[in-house]
């Protein structure tokens, strides 16, 4: 068996030498994802002495293959941060950035300064990816009904993987094709999207002063 220390240090050197430019941390979160450890967990284990077993060895392999591909690393370790919370993340959708959480942000600060009548505040994640935008709202303005859509089959799972994880109120799903669902509280998929089309929803809520964009 290899020590957890001397595993680290085989990987920094390995990814050092593909060009990663955050080695260390990266060979970290590598390891730290396959073993459901932190970094500073990781780090304890290192200092314990303790070993990594032959199973753990060589599921480590490839992954370590693929980062020096220069796979993003959170496709390969399947999550990323997010403001406060971490997502879900895989090959189709974008990887959440900062820029993404000043937008968040100034969405939420939005939402907020709405006023609400007897209507509600419905809100629309159009192209949502991950499902970032959709759960920031649906976390930050628990009073709105926050729809997530998508047509990308590849990005379709995530956010109503996201939704079941958060218990939030963004299970509004996501949609191959024009539609929004029967029920807002449920989660839909492409293959159960209610009608009328979503164009048509938007258009009438916009005339009636209940959108913005």
């Amino acid at each position: 068996m290899v020590l957890v220390a001397e595993a680290l240090a085989s990987l920094r050197d390995r990814l050092a030498v593909a060009g990663v430019p955050s080695p260390d941390a990266d060979a970290e979160l590598l390891l730290g994802s396959l073993l459901g450890l932190s970094r500073g967990e990781l780090v304890v284990h290192a200092q314990l002495g303790k070993h990594l077993s032959a199973t753990v060895s060589a599921d480590l392999e490839p992954l370590v293959q693929r980062r020096e591909a220069r796979e993003p690393l959170q496709h390969i370790v399947g999550r990323a941060p997010f403001m406060n919370f971490e997502v879900e993340v895989g090959p189709g959708v974008f990887i959440p950035r900062p820029e993404t959480e000043s937008l968040a942000e100034r969405a939420i600060a939005l939402a907020q300064s709405i006023g609400v009548d007897d209507r509600g505040l419905s809100i629309v994640d159009v192209c949502s990816g991950s499902g970032v935008l959709a759960i920031s709202l649906a976390r930050a303005v628990p009073w709105a009904s926050v729809l997530a859509l998508d047509v990308s089959p590849e990005a379709i799972p995530l956010p109503s993987a996201q939704c079941v994880s958060f218990s939030a109120l963004c299970c509004g799903g996501v949609c191959e094709r024009d539609g929004l669902c029967e029920d807002p509280g449920t989660i839909i998929t492409r293959h159960d999207c209610g009608k009328p089309p979503l164009h048509s929803r938007l258009r009438d809520a916009e005339r009636s002063g209940s959108v913005r964009s």
